[in-house]
């Protein structure tokens, strides 16, 4: 049996007080059988002891207060709604005894790229008019090299203990979750922003598994312009690439140059809630 919990993201899902430090979120709780299972119903402690594990700990600055009691909805099929509220001092979320934690990084990362942010000038021998390749940098004869730069990167690991046996359908979870990026917000990022890098743990004797999941953050962008092209919106994990080719300059001695002629937006990545992960 594969039980999934789904945020109910309706106009009934999500409720909350005048000032935001009370949220209550709505969750559908379904279950999918395997094969021998087609007769079985999903019982109540197995309905809650899902939401336990798949609900988030967090929703923004606010912890999970209270799970509420599943309500059977069809036999294999409940909803339930947990309540999330501004954590007091040594708060921890219901469900979780044994400790969480937070580390972040924002060194930037190397990028390569072939389009400039604005061209300063364009030079030419004796004051004469020089080529304008449209921002592209490092224009040869039969190509467009670029250039290496430091852009702004985010890369943040959440930290969570859990009883001494993990599942291993949780580690085959997470597995499956590694190169996705979050079809819905995360921590307050938008969707297309946050890829997930994966998970590494340790467990020794009796003491609870420590997990550290990895996130690595892209911003979204809107109108981004490539010399005479403007792209309206780009994921922050989609990849962005560009055609070049021999274009007439007028305004120059010289007559072919390379200009960009087309900007192509690709998806890289699948997009999925992470929701199941357990942070």
């Amino acid at each position: 049996m594969i039980i999934n919990v789904i945020p109910d993201w309706n106009d009934k899902g999500l409720t909350e007080d005048t000032t935001g430090a009370d949220v209550e979120m709505r969750f559908n709780i379904l279950a999918t059988m395997g094969p021998g299972e087609s007769g079985r119903d999903l019982e109540l402690l197995e309905a809650r002891a899902a939401l336990l594990e798949q609900s988030p700990l967090f929703f923004g600055n606010l912890v999970r207060k209270e799970i509420g009691i599943p309500e059977r909805l069809a036999r294999t099929a409940y909803a339930a709604t947990v309540r999330y509220a501004l954590p007091d001092k040594g708060d921890r979320p219901e469900g979780d005894d044994s400790g969480w934690g937070w580390s972040f990084d924002t060194t930037g990362g190397t990028s390569h790229v072939t389009q400039s942010i604005a061209t300063i000038g364009n030079y030419g021998p004796g004051g004469r008019p020089a080529p304008d390749y449209r921002g592209a940098i490092g224009v040869s004869s039969d190509s467009v090299e670029g250039v290496d730069v430091v852009t702004p990167n985010l890369s943040f690991t959440i930290s969570r203990n859990f009883p001494a046996i993990v599942p291993s359908q949780f580690l085959v979870m997470l597995a499956k979750f590694t190169g996705k990026v979050n079809a819905t917000p995360f921590y307050g990022f938008a969707p297309g922003e946050v890829l997930f890098n994966g998970a590494g743990g340790s467990q020794s004797g009796i003491e609870p598994w420590n997990i550290q999941y990895k996130f690595t953050v892209s911003p979204n962008a809107e109108n981004l312009t490539i010399g005479n092209i403007v792209v309206p919106f780009k994921r922050g994990w989609d990849y962005l690439w560009v055609r070049y080719a021999d274009q007439m300059d007028t305004d120059s001695t010289s007559k072919v140059i390379k200009q960009p002629i087309s900007a192509h937006l690709v998806q890289v990545y699948h997009y999925v809630s992470f929701t199941g992960l357990g942070v």
